[in-house]
């Protein structure tokens, strides 16, 4: 409630041609559509093949250098290089790695719920909350000083 308190007088964002554009179609290369994904299987498999190799490379050089926890920085460092060396490409499989990943995301938070109990969620429940209150909380207090201080 405290974070729409304060947004109450901010204005929404205009876009950036000028004119209203919800009439239009989106191309198949408009990376963030109209709410409307059509992805091909082809997209899909490059996506998944190209997400693979990426991981398979990163966990190579996790292996190589021997540290923990290395593998996701690693794996974020490949695909930021490459999303800058061939920006194209990437921008033409975005959307269909959006899907992707939502779809995958679905799919953990289904395995994730199915080993869950309902018994433990309601005893967990408030202690959660507390949790998430006060993180919330702190989160919004710093947020709000430093950004007092500095714009």
């Amino acid at each position: 409630m405290t974070i729409f308190y304060l947004s109450r007088n901010i204005a929404p964002e205009n876009s950036e041609s000028g004119h209203d554009t919800s009439d239009m179609k989106s191309s198949s290369d408009d990376i963030e559509g109209s709410g409307e994904e059509h992805i091909s299987m082809y997209e899909a498999a490059q996506v998944v093949g190209l997400s693979s190799v990426i991981c398979w490379i990163s966990s190579f050089i996790a292996s190589i250098v021997g540290k923990q926890g290395i593998l996701i920085p690693v794996a974020t460092l490949i695909t930021v290089v490459m999303a800058t060396l061939v920006p194209g490409r990437f921008t033409r499989l975005a959307s269909a790695g959006e899907v992707v990943a939502a779809l995958i995301m679905q799919f953990f938070f289904a395995s994730v719920g199915a080993s869950g109990s309902i018994q433990k969620v309601i005893q967990l429940a408030p202690v959660l909350f507390i949790f998430c209150f006060f993180q919330v909380s702190l989160h919004l207090a710093i947020t709000l000083l430093v950004g007092g201080k500095f714009f």
